[in-house]
């Protein structure tokens, strides 16, 4: 059950990455920011939808999570992310994606799992009995920081992120949370703006996602473990750059939004992915 929930998680860091680059530089008519970042709302459910295709995968290969090998788990992330992609391509294009795009996906995630340091302590964050401190974040969580270069500014809005989880309106939390970002945060670039918004956002559709298929009324620690790992997934993704070291994920002119978006959502879904198969979530 525990490959499961890794999986996830896997999946999730790779796709949260290729959204970035589409967040507007401009905040001052408040409405037409809300209009453009919703934008990037929408761009976020690219990661439901590979979490919903890894387990239509799964349940095609007609085998049971706790089944699953290594490679098998690697595989099942590297189809979702394909099968997802072209979904989402699909649907707001009306196309197939290139042999281009469909290799530099394969290269994001096969970079995201080759990373076996960065997944073992994504990983131990998840699992973690820790909590995480909204002003302080916690000892592993700053490591990931430092590997990632992630400068102060950015991780107070992280920590924030992390740390008001258990929130009962944590939904509308996390918009207030994207509003500040790009009308308070200081000395951080446009990119690293973006950067935060994709993360923020692929949590709250993690977030979502999760209560849709665990109904709960307060999130218990397995599926708050998989959101988290979602969302060190797609801290991963975007600061670490993946689709950035692959040269960007390509895609046409309608899919411009994917460019950065790309590698955080591919990240959070890929440790989204493997999360859910450890704790044998997928809906199968």
């Amino acid at each position: 059950m525990k490959k499961i929930v890794y999986l996830f998680v896997c999946l999730g860091v790779i796709l949260f990455s290729a959204c970035a680059n589409d967040v507007p530089t401009s905040v001052e008519d408040n409405s037409e920011t809300r209009i453009e970042l919703s934008e990037y709302e929408d761009a976020s459910a690219l990661h439901s939808i590979v979490l919903d295709c890894a387990a239509e995968i799964v349940k095609e290969q007609n085998v049971t999570l706790d089944q699953l090998t290594q490679y098998q788990a690697y595989t099942v992330t590297q189809d979702a992310v394909l099968r997802g992609v072209q979904k989402y391509i699909s649907q707001r294009e009306g196309r197939s994606l290139t042999s281009t795009e469909q290799n530099t996906l394969k290269a994001e995630v096969s970079n995201y799992w080759n990373d076996s340091s960065s997944r073992a302590l994504m990983k131990k964050i998840a699992q973690s009995s820790t909590p995480i401190n909204p002003n302080t974040g916690n000892a592993d969580l700053n490591t990931l920081y430092t590997r990632c270069k992630i400068k102060p500014e950015a991780q107070k809005y992280l920590n924030k992120m992390f740390g008001n989880m258990d929130l009962p309106n944590y939904e509308s939390y996390l918009d207030g949370l994207v509003m500040d970002v790009w009308s308070t945060a200081s000395g951080l670039s446009s990119d690293e703006k973006l950067s935060l918004i994709n993360v923020i956002t692929v949590t709250k559709d993690s977030y979502q996602y999760w209560n849709r298929n665990v109904p709960m009324t307060r999130l218990s620690r397995t599926a708050k473990s998989i959101i988290i790992s979602d969302a060190v997934g797609g801290v991963w993704g975007f600061f670490k750059g993946l689709g950035r070291s692959a040269g960007s994920l390509i895609f046409g002119p309608g899919g411009a939004v994917l460019t950065i978006t790309g590698s955080v959502i591919v990240g959070a879904a890929e440790s989204s992915v493997g999360a859910a198969i450890t704790e044998g979530l997928l809906r199968i």
